[in-house]
């Protein structure tokens, strides 16, 4: 049978339809437009492809895109959290609906661009961390229904991104092998600031936007000036930030908390800047906890090194709690549990986190 590979025009998913291609596979390029200004490939580089031998094959998915992706991540930016809208994409388009399209057109399944591996890891299959770590992108991945794993394919687990680009040279595409990486935030216009573009959906949606409240600073000592100015809106920060605060002093200040119920935001210096568990909802389940190994590691953002925690499933809660305080994530974030190979055994979204800074909001 036929396996779908999801092009993109980008230089790794171009890479994984023409290296399956290469190694004798029957394989098909399926476009999916997620984008409201989408137009597809472009027809040099479809033409290009049917030179090859290789079928286009185009799905309008921009409707799904925005009621699945798009318009909750605006509302958890609006309620004060940060998404990840590419783990929500991951999850619900890209293995989930494009899937399911390319497995009732009749195809074996759908291969990407993604830097993982998959593997049986004691009878189960997880994701795993791609050979190139500077690239690997399984954390993306912690979202995605394990009956989908079966289905998919990750043909450039085993590549560098350098190595992609000269593969793709080597094989006359010149010009896509040159492209540049793509953005964190897809479907923010290019040259527009996120903060713009956050007020001017929100307005579409009807939605006002979030009203500034108080800057609280707490000192060194735990001493708060509570006359300090006022925060321009919580969406306009996360834990952790260091820059565009509009505060200066001799040591540099951090969001310490957010308090969404009082509309406060707290700030101070490094030294207080501290996380030492956190629950995560929205749980995806790899493998039932009962085989998860008693030695458990947890990412909490994509350019973090795994860290060493205790994790406990409560009901559809997870309880994540480490050994030593680690710098703060912000809710909306992703949390991704692995083994300590770097096999996924959970994934969940952050609801709330045990912070440093709790004891003074």
């Amino acid at each position: 049978m036929t396996l779908a590979v999801a092009v993109s025009g980008g230089v790794d998913s171009l890479c994984a339809l023409l290296r399956l291609q290469e190694a004798g596979e029957d394989v098909c390029a399926l476009h999916a437009r997620f984008l409201p200004d989408a137009d597809g490939l472009s027809q040099s580089l479809a033409a290009r492809l049917k030179d090859l031998a290789l079928d286009v094959l185009t799905l309008d998915l921009r409707k799904s895109f925005r009621n699945d992706v798009l318009i909750p991540s605006l509302r958890s930016w609006h309620e004060g959290a940060t998404p990840n809208p590419c783990a929500l994409c991951n999850r619900s388009l890209k293995f989930g609906l494009l899937l399911n399209e390319a497995l009732k057109l009749g195809f074996s399944g759908l291969a990407t661009g993604h830097y993982a591996r998959l593997e049986r890891v004691h009878g189960q299959l997880l994701i795993g961390e791609a050979s190139d770590q500077s690239k690997d992108q399984s954390y993306f991945l912690s979202l995605i229904d394990r009956k989908a794993l079966a289905k998919i394919r990750f043909p450039l687990s085993d590549m560098s991104k350098s190595a992609c680009r000269s593969y793709l040279a080597s094989r006359g595409f010149l010009e896509e092998s040159r492209k540049p990486e793509s953005q964190d935030v897809c479907f923010l216009p290019p040259r527009q600031e996120l903060a713009a573009y956050l007020t001017r959906s929100w307005a579409e949606l009807g939605l006002e936007e979030p009203k500034p409240g108080p800057l609280l600073l707490v000192n060194a000592k735990g001493q708060i000036d509570e006359h300090r100015r006022s925060h321009h809106g919580l969406w306009h920060y996360t834990e952790g930030q260091r820059r565009g605060l509009g505060v200066s002093g001799s040591e540099g200040f951090y969001v310490l908390k957010k308090d969404p119920k009082k509309n406060s935001l707290l700030i101070g210096p490094r030294s207080l800047l501290g996380m030492q568990a956190l629950t995560a909802n929205q749980l995806n389940l790899f493998c039932p906890p009962e085989l998860w190994p008693k030695s458990l590691q947890v990412k909490v953002r994509y350019r973090q090194k795994p860290v060493p925690c205790k994790a406990t499933l409560v009901d559809d809660t997870l309880q994540i709690s480490f050994s030593e305080a680690q710098f703060p994530t912000a809710r909306g974030q992703l949390v991704s549990l692995a083994t300590e190979q770097g096999y996924i055994v959970a994934g969940g979204v952050v609801k709330e986190m045990v912070l440093s800074a709790d004891q003074w909001l």
